[in-house]
């Protein structure tokens, strides 16, 4: 093929660089798909009014013991605490008006995933990997991206078949993140055994979960044991992750997995800057109240990414945006130290 002169040629993508399912099992996929968004739709929408009652609430736990989420002892809530409310009161702000922003920044970042998620049904349900992405988008954007609107609404103590059906529900987001990671984006395991990293992941995440195991809970706080349970529950499939892009992948799959990274790396930037804020301020520092906006900007790039990199959108244009990213970043951080 011959290309213009003064235009970069592109590796065309591999045939079977995407899983496509048997048209049978496809049927099935789509309709327990739209099941699967119906009922996370209804968790989603019953949350929202409940999580902001949550949030006007103010935790009072001493020993700054953190406030966690009804029927989720170990999800740690957004409330504020009374230093923060002392924050709130410096910018002339009631404690229902901060509640409304918090759950309006979290309805609209979890309907970004909603959006990106029925966008990629829409476009790519008939390829395995499009289908399993959307629906994992769909499952994060149902119950918050920090897992606030996951049965917000559930009674204190909460009935056993509904705290098994959260669980259950925690318990995909998990393994289906640990599954994004080791197939993405072929849909295939890449080598054949790294099934088992999957394997190895779920099952640090049922041994050293303190919603099963709460008597364990005092253990698992530790910052060694926390770290080492995060080593094994992430390190293995983001291993495998680089691996796949060194010895597997071919030059498309190699810019979808840039398009992933970099909306992570962004939102993560963006996440941690935020969230240092508070922590070189005073106690009730106008600052303190950006803790609760920390954890949705970080996530807010990855619905994005993830689009372009399933619907392979101007996927070298990856490259050009990395460039400039860390141009525009050099000259700001020197700006910053001059200033």
């Amino acid at each position: 093929m011959i290309t213009p002169l003064g235009t970069q040629s592109q590796p065309l993508s591999s045939r079977s660089s995407t899983a496509r399912p048997p048209r049978r099992w496809l049927i099935l996929a789509r309709g327990a798909w739209i099941v699967c968004a119906l009922l996370l739709l209804a968790n989603f929408v019953a949350s929202i009014p409940a999580y902001d009652k949550i949030m006007q609430a103010v935790c009072t736990l001493p020993n700054q013991v953190p406030c966690t989420m009804p029927g989720q002892p170990d999800q740690i809530s957004a409330q504020l605490t009374p230093d923060n409310v002392a924050a709130l009161a410096h910018l002339h702000l009631s404690l229902a008006t901060y509640a409304a922003l918090v759950v309006t920044l979290d309805v609209v970042l979890s309907l970004l995933y909603w959006g990106a998620g029925l966008l990629l049904f829409w476009r790519k349900s008939d390829e395995g990997m499009g289908l399993f992405v959307s629906l994992l988008l769909v499952l994060y954007g149902g119950t918050g991206i920090q897992g606030f609107f996951l049965g917000a609404y559930t009674p204190t103590p909460s009935p056993s078949l509904l705290h098994i059906l959260l669980f259950l529900i925690s318990g995909a987001q998990w393994t289906g993140l640990f599954l994004f990671l080791v197939i993405f984006p072929t849909g295939r395991f890449a080598p054949r055994w790294s099934w088992l990293i999957i394997l190895l992941s779920v099952l640090s995440f049922l041994i050293f979960n303190p919603g099963l195991f709460p008597d364990w809970a005092p253990v698992l706080n530790a910052p060694v044991v926390s770290a080492a349970v995060n080593l094994v529950e992430l390190g293995g499939p983001l291993a495998i992750m680089v691996y796949r892009y060194v010895r597997v992948f071919d030059a498309v799959q190699r810019q979808q997995v840039k398009w992933f990274v970099y909306a992570v790396a962004a939102g993560l930037a963006l996440g941690v800057i935020v969230a240092a804020l508070p922590a070189v301020t005073p106690v009730d520092s106008p600052f303190q109240l950006l803790s609760a906006t920390s954890g949705p900007l970080a996530l807010a790039f990855i619905p994005l990414g993830l689009g372009v990199a399933i619907l392979r959108y101007r996927l070298w244009d990856i490259d050009v945006i990395i460039n400039r990213t860390l141009v525009y970043s050099s000259l700001t951080a020197l700006l910053a130290l001059l200033y």
